[in-house]
């Protein structure tokens, strides 16, 4: 498992995501590659930010229990 905490570009990145996301405008994944493709992102950083992204949206509703909150900045 990866132990090195995510850099601050891919917090952003993953919030920017899950804003659109929620938001319910497109499916995650056409949301991600737009923005992978935006800000040319190379492989590693795509498995970090696809990794935050998908982690939140897998355990969403606890999340927004525990957060008070749907916005993804405190998500």
């Amino acid at each position: 498992m990866n132990t090195v905490p995510p850099r601050p570009a891919h917090l952003a990145m993953a919030a920017q995501a899950l804003e659109q996301i929620i938001a319910a405008r497109k499916p995650a994944d056409a949301i991600l590659g737009e923005l992978y493709k935006q800000h040319r992102c190379g492989s590693r950083d795509r498995a970090a930010i696809g990794g935050l992204v998908y982690g939140v949206l897998r355990d969403f509703r606890a999340l927004e229990v525990r957060a008070g909150s749907r916005d993804p900045q405190a998500l």
